[in-house]
């Protein structure tokens, strides 16, 4: 319906938006954990590690919140009635949708990060 807003585009905008921040709190976190170790072991660790890995699909997923709100705020005028679904829908869902694909996706190569730290002998 052209004369409505759409109820679900506001859903999946505020949770693509919690996404984007909890990313963005959780790289946070993981700079200040690596702040802490020792320059000697953060200098190995950065010979071995893929400083690019994972770093686009971060980026995307940042992106995915702003982009929901700036879609959902140029196509949705919330003086007018609601409905659940409209034409934007399918959309909102799609980036929503990459949102949550993008934090498994980090989640999945953190771990396996996570895995071969564990794995690797300690040096003395």
């Amino acid at each position: 319906p052209e004369g409505a807003w759409a109820l679900l585009n506001l859903l999946t905008t505020i949770l693509t938006l919690l996404f984007g921040v909890l990313l963005v709190i959780g790289a946070f976190r993981r700079n200040k954990k690596a702040e802490e170790q020792s320059e000697e072991a953060q200098a190995a660790e950065e010979t071995e590690r893929n400083p690019k890995s994972g770093l686009v699909w971060r980026i995307l997923s940042i992106l995915f919140g702003p982009v929901s709100l700036i879609v959902f705020l140029l196509t949705e005028n919330m003086r007018l009635p609601m409905v659940f679904t409209d034409n934007w829908s399918l959309l909102m869902v799609i980036l929503l949708v990459a949102q949550v694909v993008g934090m498994l996706l980090l989640k999945r190569a953190r771990d396996q990060e996570e895995d071969k730290e564990d794995e690797a002998p300690a040096q003395i």
